[in-house]
């Protein structure tokens, strides 16, 4: 199996070094970007299989950047996770819209390494977006014989 690799998107300087090397002890190729439009263009080149991109970057939308790796089918199955300082219900329901999944900042990046792991292992088999989409809640398609329930 080819080696699963994290482009980590940031401008912060004290965000960026535990989180690589978090990565790394895990196995993850790792690989860094400074803003989000730099992070695009480099998705479309290494295609990451998941991008973390931090909340107060600024420079574009995180949700956004979510939503250019979504429409193009060289990145749609990019997995896309915010760092946040804390949660409010703004930042809850954009990331919802935009199928970005949210984790809390902290000195100790092993909790996010391993909530990565989790999302990755529940991949399933989607028709529209291929072997890696992610199914919420790590359920299965439904067959494509089901009839739906009454």
């Amino acid at each position: 199996m080819a080696e699963r690799s994290v482009l980590i998107v940031s401008n912060n300087s004290g965000l960026v070094p535990p989180l690589r090397v978090a990565c790394m002890k895990a196995g993850f190729g790792v690989m860094v970007s400074p803003d989000g439009l730099h992070a695009v263009m480099q998705a479309l080149q290494k295609r990451p299989d998941v991008l973390v991109m931090d909340g107060a970057n600024g420079t574009i939308e995180p949700c956004y950047v979510s939503e250019l790796l979504r429409g193009d089918g060289r990145t749609a199955t990019i997995l896309t996770i915010l760092l946040v300082d804390g949660v409010d219900r703004n930042i809850v329901q954009l990331c919802r819209a935009a199928h970005v999944r949210m984790l809390l900042k902290q000195a100790d990046y092993s909790h996010a390494v391993a909530r990565i792991r989790s999302l990755l292992a529940r991949r399933r088999h989607d028709p529209v977006l291929g072997a890696n989409a992610l199914w919420p809640n790590g359920s299965t398609p439904p067959p494509k014989n089901a009839r739906p329930a009454a």
